[in-house]
């Protein structure tokens, strides 16, 4: 009988252990928990541990398009170098700057494409990266001002509680802001989708580089107006 009750005595903690891979159970815990998110399996998508549902899915669909739009610019860029090298007069990561008039290179244009991910950043940071400074009692809305130390510079992020834990929240502006993002980068996606199957299916050649990636141009200037 004592036997039995030692069993079950090892088992109940089993089962009251939280699946919760972070702790964000006070901000201080939370902000914890922010440097550990590079400790977990590379696959983990971190945003519901750290964000209401709405802002997390809102962002995860920022950094999806943006990560969609990236692998499509890297590929135009360096189609462009493959095919038409003496027209490239730099190819790095996030720019590519093209000589219309080849050689010479006095007749140039740019492509640029440099997007901050979320998801992806706050995977790269270290624990060391935080530091927790102070926060605020709970308002009316279960909101604290939680102020944090970010690589050396204090910011002041309001979280709210849940029953899941702190989480980061955005104003139904933000999320409007992030939809228009991500439109636009949809727009700029498909610049450089056009650009490859020019490239690809050799409707672009020395003859007509010039016309051809002024007009691409035209479209990308568009799109990130």
């Amino acid at each position: 009988m004592q036997f039995k009750k030692l069993i079950l005595l090892f088992i109940l903690p089993l089962f009251s252990c939280s699946n919760e891979p972070y702790d964000t159970s006070t901000p201080e815990k939370f902000v914890t928990s922010l440097g550990l998110i590079g400790q977990q399996p590379k696959d983990q998508n971190p945003l519901p541990y750290f964000y209401d549902k709405e802002s997390a899915d809102a962002i995860l669909n920022f950094d999806e398009m943006a990560e969609k739009g990236l692998t499509s610019f890297d590929k135009f860029r360096n189609l462009i170098a493959l095919k038409f090298p003496t027209h490239v007069k730099t190819n790095q990561k996030g720019k590519i700057k093209i000589a219309l008039d080849g050689l010479p290179g006095k007749n140039t244009i740019n492509f640029t494409y440099s997007i901050s991910m979320i998801g992806p950043q706050m995977k790269e940071r270290q624990p060391s990266d935080y530091e927790f400074v102070s926060a605020t009692e709970l308002d009316k809305e279960n909101i604290s001002q939680l102020k944090v130390k970010i690589l050396g510079k204090i910011t002041t992020i309001p979280i709210k509680k849940t029953e899941n834990g702190f989480r980061m929240y955005s104003k139904e502006k933000m999320i409007e802001n992030i939809s228009k993002s991500i439109a636009k980068i949809k727009k700029m996606d498909e610049v450089f989708l056009t650009g490859i199957k020019l490239i690809d299916s050799n409707e672009i050649t020395q003859e007509n580089f010039k016309e051809k990636m002024e007009g691409i141009s035209t479209q990308y200037f568009s799109a990130v107006r």
